[in-house]
């Protein structure tokens, strides 16, 4: 991978033949405009209006549809745009109307679930109450609040009960005005039943006829895809610069396109344009990829992420580094062939080999590999033991069950931290050589800071070993090489291209205090790599857990458990580790890596308007 040469153009015409010109630009398919798109203008508006009922139309189905109505291969129809709006109006006002229903419903249920242990009181009930030696009459009532509280009530003896819908015992003969007694009560409890029949039978019939459009889904989401580009013309119609009666626009082209932007406005002899070389911030990144780096694409699409356009390019070390980190922290030959499956799958459901197909192909097989040779089957040393091929091909020094090959337990970690830190001296040193042949080429002379970082992460790498593994060897030239790389820093990382030997110097000193917390920080960059061995050893520790937990299950008729306790852990576990490596694997690349090799990843990709 590597990243395209970039041209400016800027293209001018009459203001009335905007868009002659956008058509122009729009079927030529390699002009990134630079301007921002216009978010006002009348047809604009109707576009965006038009693709939000479209797209939630389209989600409303969705959400209705059941199993059977997915598995269904009734033909979708064709609808036009305008249809399709049409269309998707009307699952709006049905959407709207089912809304309302539910509420009504919900309101309906709710009073008579609130008035459910009264529902059987019948007037016969009532009768034998008061048939009793009671002094007054007890009348069962609802009472509104601001009658309760009112002046009627002033004298009225009463038990208010438990309910939301103010029902009220009344003592006496005596009946205020407003009151709903019993009989009445009851009759509305019936009534309202009835109309919550009412309600579910037209909440059904909505649903129902939301459903029947399942087959005009696809053609209501293809047309929203095109709205989306009209939504895109718009913009960069509305987003065109003016003065006077000129209208004109700015973009950027691959260098490889020149001529082919210079014939398309030629022949049209309606526009004058200008072309001039690319620089700085602004201008996009166009990423040329062979078939091994362009399996990091994905990568860089989910995080969202680009290198700047005067970066350097590392997405070869980037993806080859990444797929050793991922095979670290998954660390399970078991989990790696699970991996491959979902390759294979891919590759079976896509007809063809994809850039996500080929990635995962390529970290299940790293993945398997490093779990062979650490002897990592599911976390199981029971299966090392019954199956010894597998032995054979285990690195006893990096082993996760060092009894089975007569070494120690202290002895295998210390080897997995020691290749875990110097992997990261060694990607971080490659940050440095990469730096200098590019500032080489430059004639850049803080490439001599770069060989003093050089230094002092080689020297800070040993420096951990002592701390850590317990590396033997002496720190006098360890704390020589620091010093030596911290003075080369010191006294060149000011300079550049063009500045003057003495002017450079004066910068360089001028970030003294930075040279000083960046080499502190370096330490740290290279201790970070431990991450690498201890997310790997806790990826094992669940797995051994879970296992432990299953083993006294796998025998008789709890068998069933035990095997649902090992799906689920290792199920866990592997998700676990998918986001260990997203945390870690990714961190360590964009983070330590990159900021050792001066990139941002704040570059703009380049999209061209077509």
């Amino acid at each position: 991978m590597s990243i395209a040469k970039m041209k400016k153009v800027t293209i001018l015409s009459e203001s009335k033949d905007k868009r002659y010109l956008l058509d122009t630009i729009k079927a030529l398919g390699v002009v990134h405009i630079k301007e921002k798109q216009g978010e006002s203008g009348e047809r604009l508006s109707v576009i965006k209006d038009n693709y939000s009922t479209l797209e939630n139309a389209s989600h409303i189905i969705e959400n209705y549809l059941t199993k059977d109505d997915k598995k269904s291969k009734d033909g979708a129809s064709a609808l036009s745009l305008d249809d399709a709006v049409r269309t998707s109006k009307a699952i709006l006002d049905l959407e709207k109307t089912h809304s309302s229903l539910l509420l009504e419903r919900q309101k309906i249920e709710k009073y008579l679930q609130d008035i459910a242990t009264w529902d059987n009181v019948s007037e016969n009930t009532l009768d034998a109450i008061n048939s009793n030696d009671f002094n007054s009459r007890v009348t069962l009532s609802r009472v509104d609040k601001k009658i309760l509280s009112s002046k009627a009530f002033e004298n009225i003896d009463y038990v208010k009960l438990p309910s939301a819908n103010s029902l009220v015992l009344i003592i006496g003969d005596v009946i205020p005005e407003g009151v709903q007694v019993y009989p009445q009560y009851r009759k509305e409890i019936s009534d309202e039943k009835s109309k919550l029949d009412t309600v579910n039978a037209s909440i059904k019939d909505t649903e129902d006829k939301i459903r029947a459009h399942k087959n005009d889904l696809k053609s209501i989401k293809d047309n929203a895809k095109l709205l989306l580009k009209d939504i895109e013309y718009e913009g960069h119609f509305e987003g065109m610069l003016k003065s006077n009666e000129i209208s004109y626009l700015t973009g950027y082209i691959p260098q490889k396109d020149v001529n082919i932007f210079k014939n398309a406005l030629d022949s049209k002899k309606a526009f004058a344009y200008m072309i001039e070389d690319a620089e700085g911030e602004e201008t996009p990144t166009l990423l040329i990829t062979n078939n091994y780096t362009n399996m990091l694409s994905p990568v860089l699409g989910i995080l969202g992420i680009s290198p700047g356009y005067e970066e350097k390019d590392i997405s070869f070390w980037f993806l080859s580094f990444f797929a050793v980190f991922f095979a670290m922290i998954i660390g399970d030959a078991a989990y790696g062939l699970v991996i491959l499956a979902i390759g294979v799958a891919l590759r079976i459901k896509q007809k063809h080999f994809t850039s996500t197909s080929k990635l995962v192909l390529l970290l299940g097989a790293c993945t398997f590999i490093w779990g062979a040779i650490t002897g990592t089957w599911f976390g199981s040393e029971a299966i090392l033991e019954a199956l010894p091929f597998l032995k054979k091909i285990v690195i006893p020094s990096i082993t996760n069950f060092p009894d089975l090959f007569g070494v120690t337990n202290e002895f295998t970690q210390n080897s997995m931290m020691r290749l875990s830190f110097s992997l990261g001296a060694l990607q971080l040193c490659l940050a440095c050589v990469l730096n200098v042949i590019q500032k080489a080429k430059m004639k850049d002379l803080s490439l001599v800071a770069d060989i003093g970082w050089f230094s002092s992460i080689l020297s800070l790498y040993l420096l951990a070993l002592i701390l850590v593994v317990g590396a033997n060897m002496p720190l006098k030239p360890i704390f020589v090489g620091v010093g030596i790389g911290f003075l080369l820093v010191l006294f060149f990382s000011g300079h550049a291209p063009g500045l003057p030997f003495k002017d450079g110097f004066k910068k360089s000193l001028g970030g003294a205090f930075s040279a000083f917390l960046n080499t502190i920080s370096a330490f740290g960059n290279v201790m970070s790599y431990i991450r690498l061995f201890a997310v790997g050893i806790a990826s094992v520790a669940i797995s051994e857990s879970f296992n432990g937990l299953a083993s006294g299950l796998l025998h008789g008729p709890l068998i069933i458990f035990g095997i649902l306790i090992l799906v689920i852990g290792h199920s866990l576990n592997f998700v676990l580790g998918i986001l260990s490596v997203v945390v870690h694997g990714v961190r360590l690349n964009v983070m330590e890596f990159s900021s050792q090799c001066g990139i941002e990843w704040a570059g703009i990709e380049y999209h061209p308007f077509k």
